[in-house]
Order: structure tokens, then C-alpha cells, then sequence
């Protein structure tokens, strides 16, 4: 997968520390962590969400994105120094990482970073798909092949295979790509809209020490339909003290053409959630995320 701004140079990131001290986190714990490129980035985040203190405990109590490049964390035992001591404890990543400590101090300066076409990878997204090494040539269905075009894009669902709906993709990750117009997610972009809608719910309650109350309650429910199939679906989180993850339930599909009235809905149906992930595991190709570039828009 290649970014939106190619392969090498630079990309920036901010760390901010969401402490749960007022005064801390609003005077401390800002760096700008400066990579070598976006992939680079997104595999320092993955690696950073499952890192282990030499004691063999999680570093960091939570690390979440606002954007590709806003991250959030925080870690009670080890406070705002937590990022440096992980390049510390982990050294294959201190040649890839540079990290300033954004100076709180005399005005408490921020230097703005470039702006930068960036769009996030979500695993289950929907994306227009680019030419790596040409990237004014997008992916188009034409007829049951899938050609290069300039002018047009067809959208296709990107999916790695053991992550979650929503999950940040990486370049290591193997993917499977479906048409989005036939993909078994119905609606991509619904469904991130979703989930982002039911993780603003969640940190809403956070806020008041609430969240408990949320674990694995339906929060939203969308819609999706064909020609023919309606589905409907139930999106909760499960929420395992700082860690938060999003699903989606089925709770009923059904056949336009099968039923005599479709205004009213079977006595049984299901609203029990589970925690199983809807991934499919064929699509129109396989490959890894390093050998492509997606994009929201045609730009």
C-alpha cells in the first residue's frame, strides 16, 4: 500500500498525551514523531498498541487516532516519557523514529506540519484504488476485468483477514479486494460511519467513567439493500477496560420478492449480539496492502 504522497520523503505525526489529569494534559506530553514514510508510521502504531514493558506488561493504556496523523495515548505507569522509552526498549525502531518533545514552555510553540492528501486505512473500507508507480491511473470494473483508467475509478472493499471492521490497515497485511458495489460489507462507507458513530457514544461516556454501561449493548443500526436482500444490522462495542472494539450483528436479512407485506418484520427476531467479525475471506483479487494506494476520492 502506497501513500496518497508516495513512497519516501517524510510523514508527520502528532502524539498527544490524553491523561486523565487536566493539568497534565494540557501541559505535557506533545511530540512530533517524524517517520520515513506513512507505511512506516502505520507499522509503529500497530507495534506500539501491543508493547510490552520489559516486565512483560502492556505500555500503553491506550493509543487511538483521531486521524492518520493525530494520535492519542496515555500509559498511568510510565506517564508522558512512555514514547521515548519504548524506542529505548524496543531498538529496532530507533533509527526509524525521530520524536521532539513540542516545546509547553515560553508560549508553549507548535510547529505546524505540511498539509498532506492523506486517507486513512480501514480494514473493510470502501476506496478507489491507484497505480502505485502511476498514480493518475485508477482501478475501473470494465465488463468482468478490471482495467487502468484516467478519467474513471471504480470503488472496490479492501479486507485483511483476522482483523477487526475498521481496524488500521498496514503494509504487511494481505488483503483481499471485492467490488465494493457486490462486497458481502453491502456498505463500506455506512459501516464506517457507523462504528465511528458508536466509538464517539463510547468516549462520551468515558468522560463521566461510564462506558461499563455500553459493553455490548446495541448502540446504532443501519440498513443495507439490493434489488432483493434488506439487511439489518446492530453495531455495539466490547469494552475491555481501555480497549475498545467495534462489531456488527446481524439481526435480520430478508428476500424482497420472498414476502407477500414487507412493512412489517418476523416476532423472532434476533437482537442478541456475538463477537464474531463478518470478514469474507474471497474477492475479485489477493495480494498485500504494500502494492497499492487507496483513496476516498479521485484527486
Amino acid at each position: 500500500m502506497a501513500a496518497t504522497v508516495g513512497i519516501e520523503g517524510v510523514y508527520r505525526v502528532y502524539l498527544n498525551l490524553a491523561s486523565t489529569d487536566p493539568g497534565a494534559a494540557a501541559t505535557i506530553g506533545r511530540y512530533l514523531a517524524i517517520f520515513r514514510n506513512r507505511q512506516t508510521a502505520d507499522q509503529f502504531y500497530r507495534f506500539a498498541q501491543g508493547a510490552k514493558n520489559p516486565a512483560g506488561q502492556p505500555a500503553l493504556n491506550t493509543l487511538t487516532r483521531q486521524g492518520p496523523q493525530f494520535w492519542n495515548y496515555n500509559s498511568v505507569a510510565y506517564g508522558w516519557p512512555i514514547p521515548v522509552l519504548l524506542l529505548e526498549w524496543f531498538p529496532q525502531w530507533a533509527p526509524k523514529v525521530i520524536l521532539t518533545l513540542i516545546n509547553d514552555e515560553g508560549g508553549r510553540d507548535v510547529s505546524p506540519i505540511p498539509v498532506q492528501a492523506i486517507t486513512e486505512w480501514f480494514n473493510g473500507g470502501a476506496y478507489f484504488i491507484k497505480n502505485t508507480l502511476k498514480t493518475e491511473e485508477y482501478w475501473i470494473q470494465n465488463g468482468s476485468y478490471v482495467t487502468l483508467s484516467s478519467h474513471d475509478a471504480t470503488k472496490f472493499v479492501v479486507r485483511s483477514k483476522g482483523l477487526a471492521a475498521n481496524e488500521i490497515l498496514t503494509i504487511d497485511d494481505p488483503i483481499t479486494i471485492e467490488l465494493a458495489s457486490a462486497a458481502s460489507s453491502d456498505n463500506p462507507t455506512k459501516m464506517m460511519s457507523k462504528t465511528m458513530a458508536v466509538r464517539g457514544i463510547v468516549e462520551l461516556f468515558r468522560l463521566v467513567k461510564r462506558e461499563k454501561e455500553l459493553h455490548q449493548e446495541i448502540l446504532d443500526f443501519s440498513v443495507s439493500h439490493y434489488h432483493r436482500i434488506v439487511r439489518i444490522y446492530g453495531h455495539y462495542p466490547i469494552i475491555d477496560g481501555e480497549n475498545t472494539t467495534f462489531y456488527r450483528h446481524p439481526i435480520h436479512t430478508f428476500d424482497f420478492t420472498a414476502l407477500d407485506v414487507i412493512d412489517t418484520l418476523p416476532p423472532d427476531i434476533n437482537f442478541k449480539v456475538s463477537q464474531q467479525s463478518e470478514l469474507r475471506e474471497s474477492g475479485l483479487s489477493q495480494g498485500r496492502a504494500e502494492d497499492i494506494t487507496l483513496d476516498t476520492s479521485m484527486s
